[in-house]
């Protein structure tokens, strides 16, 4: 997951040409989509719920796995064998 991560960012940069034409290219689509404060539209800030909600979804993508085994007793974190 952690270079699957790294590398599928990696390979579009590539492919589209660098990232001067890729961040050019979202600039002249949507400005605003470089600013993590603001939403698509680039009008009203992002709410603290709305931020800490995707902080969570976030953390759920690599928390998950740990978590499960402390909870559900699974000390070797092995599935059903």
């Amino acid at each position: 997951m952690f270079f699957a991560l790294l590398i599928v960012p990696m390979a579009a940069l590539a492919i589209l040409g660098g990232p001067e034409i890729v961040t050019t290219g979202i600039s002249n689509i949507n400005p605003a989509l470089f600013n993590p404060f603001l939403d698509t539209d680039g009008n009203p800030p992002l709410t603290i719920i709305a931020i800490v909600s995707m902080l969570a979804w976030g953390a759920g993508l690599f928390w998950p796995a740990s978590y499960s085994c402390a909870i559900h007793g699974n000390r070797e974190g092995r599935t059903g064998e």
